[in-house]
């Protein structure tokens, strides 16, 4: 859970730095990753200590759920990497979101993070309510995939904004949506527990 904290947090400063074309914040990112690497090895060292234990059923059920758990986690903070990469480019490139995409791009980043954060409290309290939060926050996060991708072809198509930042957009609503499917991923294995 406190990696999965820091993922969370991770996704939400690389939604700052690209909305806010913020060079700091993507370093931050760029370091906080570290440390959710850090942090995936150590788990990974524990957990294969304790699958080498005398298990019951539902223990080896709960040790192989929190490897997948720990990987979903990680690759949680991979896409918030790519978040940032994705920052520095626009940084780089001078490239500047309409009003629109950006306000666009906040609503898919606030519901991406919250299927993380239920995803999270899901698997902290095995609670099956927060597991359908999570369904319903990361079929949200498909329902805007699909209309900005649409809509943003369209502008493109319009000559309403420019080709680089078309492809950064398109970029940042995929690499939520994994985000959010790696949410739906780790409040699936806390259903299989309860």
């Amino acid at each position: 859970v406190q990696m999965g904290e820091v993922s969370l947090m991770n996704l939400r400063i690389a939604g700052e730095a690209l909305l806010q074309n913020n060079t700091a914040e993507m370093e931050e990112v760029i370091e906080n990753e570290k440390m959710i690497n850090r942090m995936e090895r150590m788990l990974t060292d524990y957990l294969v200590k304790i699958n080498h234990l005398s298990l019951n059923e539902a223990q080896q059920l709960v040790v192989k759920n929190l490897f997948y758990t720990v990987s979903d986690i990680e690759r949680i903070g991979d896409h918030s990497e790519n978040l940032a990469e994705l920052a520095g480019e626009k940084i780089q490139n001078q490239i500047y979101f309409s009003q629109k995409a950006s306000a666009d791009l906040r609503e898919m980043l606030s519901a991406a993070a919250a299927s993380v954060e239920h995803a999270l409290s899901a698997r902290k309290d095995h609670d099956m309510s927060k597991v359908r939060l999570v369904i319903q926050s990361e079929e949200r996060v498909d329902s805007l995939e699909e209309d900005l991708r649409e809509q943003h072809i369209e502008r493109l198509s319009n000559r309403q904004c420019q080709t680089e930042s078309g492809v950064i957009f398109l970029d940042v609503i995929n690499n939520l949506e994994r985000v959010s499917d790696h949410a739906l991923n780790i409040a699936g294995y806390v259903r299989d527990e309860v």
